[in-house]
């Protein structure tokens, strides 16, 4: 008998999948009082959405902006990271070499976090046609590479527009610029002139075996690169080197791993007249430029959230002068003030959630959308200059960012919160009757 009884309460009962009796009062009172005025909690909801949406995928964009100029100013000379010699940054000349370049390179290759190297030897020199000996030569820049390892750290192996990848022996690659300036071609000989640090003449001829088109007009007029045994020899360099430039898996953690990399080198004994730096110090410009859109995008979206922020206020105190008769008659009933502050705390809470999971939902579909194909940006040859001389794609890939996703919902929390501090902050200075009398 008491199981038919059961049986048919059960039946008697509503269906309630999707209420919210599973909450503490004071929440499920605070989300049915949202209910009393759905246009105005429509509105507060999306503009919280609005301001998510807008600073989620602003954020989003300019993170893949910066991943894209990264990655594009770092893969062709200066890497993640470098060993180099102190002042070699500022004035890069042969008597600032760094000593012991294998040992370095070693440490470098088996340091946690570190993905490529590739060890390098530069110098300058007077690049000219063999086959032309009337034809001026051209002032070039003739870098000694590892065949084997410099395609793990620079991007220049895979611009080759004609002929192959250099690999040893008395090869050379060039820039498409310089192959034009010196009517080169596949094949020909060039010969190569400087001044060894002895005070000397080095020279060398060797054949070119690729023309390259790194995107960049200084380096495709007068780069040069050889294979590193052959400066090494001409200039006699030794043991020493440029530079060895490396790559790690997140440029973002670069000074990290280069910081620990820089550790294990002092505790080796070799830190005297070595410096490890990171491509923020490599690459200054690049950092500078990302640094200051940075900085200046912080105020728009300071300038949206504080939008938002007085948007919730005026919405919190239309709430409060609409409701003083029933603020006054559960005061009279001997609810306390702290109690109508925490419903006033929960119903903004709510609005954020709301507005939240609105706003992430869309962001999250555009960004995963966006992130896939790409945004095109005006291919016209005005526009992909500018695009090459800001290291930037023809495309932009938004990304997935914590600022976006986290921390920005959490300073709207905080605002939505405060909103409803200020907005309750004379409840209790008044008796009951006297909210009642002043409606």
């Amino acid at each position: 008998m008491s199981e038919t009884l059961a049986v048919r309460e059960a039946q008697a009962r509503p269906n309630r999948a999707f209420s919210l009796d599973w909450l503490p009062v004071m929440p499920r009172i605070a989300w049915r009082n949202l209910g009393r005025r759905r246009y105005r909690t429509l509105i507060s909801i999306g503009s919280f959405a609005f301001a998510v949406l807008l600073v989620g995928a602003g954020i989003s964009l300019q993170v893949g902006a910066y991943s894209s100029m990264i990655k594009r100013g770092t893969e062709l000379m200066s890497g993640h990271g470098q060993i180099q010699h102190p002042d070699w940054l500022d004035d890069a000349k042969l008597e600032y070499l760094i000593d012991d370049a294998s040992a370095l390179t070693a440490l470098a290759r088996s340091h946690p976090g570190v993905t490529g190297v590739s060890v390098r030897a530069q110098a300058s020199g007077l690049v000219a046609n063999s086959g032309a000996p009337d034809k001026a030569g051209k002032a070039g820049l003739v870098m000694g590479i590892e065949p084997s390892s410099e395609p793990q750290v620079s991007a220049i192996p895979d611009r080759l527009i004609a002929g192959r990848y250099i690999e040893s022996g008395d090869e050379a690659m060039i820039g498409v610029a310089l192959a034009r300036n010196l009517n080169l071609e596949i094949s020909d000989e060039i010969t190569v002139i400087g001044a060894a640090e002895s005070g000397g003449i080095a020279a060398f001829v060797c054949e070119v075996v690729g023309i390259f088109d790194a995107g960049f007009p200084a380096l495709n007029r007068t780069l040069v690169q050889v294979p590193i045994a052959l400066v090494s020899e001409a200039f006699d360099l030794q043991d020493r080197a440029s530079n060895v430039v490396m790559r790690v898996q997140d440029p973002m953690t670069s000074r990290e791993v280069l910081a620990g990399l820089a550790f294990r080198i002092e505790q080796a004994g070799r830190m005297e007249g070595i410096a490890v730096r990171d491509w923020r110090e490599v690459n200054s410009e690049l950092y500078s430029s990302i640094l200051l859109d940075a900085i200046g995008s912080v105020f728009m979206y300071a300038f949206i959230v504080l939008m938002v922020g007085f948007t919730i206020l005026g919405s919190v105190l239309m709430v409060m002068f609409e409701r003083r008769a029933e603020f006054g008659v559960l005061m009279a009933l001997g609810m306390r003030v702290g109690v109508l502050r925490r419903l006033i705390s929960w119903e903004v809470l709510w609005l954020w959630l709301c507005g939240m999971l609105l706003g992430l939902a869309v962001v999250a579909a555009v960004i995963g959308w966006y992130g896939e194909v790409g945004i095109p940006m005006p291919t016209d040859e005005a526009m992909q200059d500018i695009l090459d001389s800001v290291h930037m794609d023809a495309r932009m890939y938004p990304e997935f960012s914590s600022l976006a996703f986290v921390w920005v919902p959490c300073l709207l929390l905080a605002l939505a919160q405060l909103a409803a501090v200020l907005a309750t902050r004379k409840l209790g200075r008044q008796l009951p009757a006297e909210v009642l009398r002043s409606v």
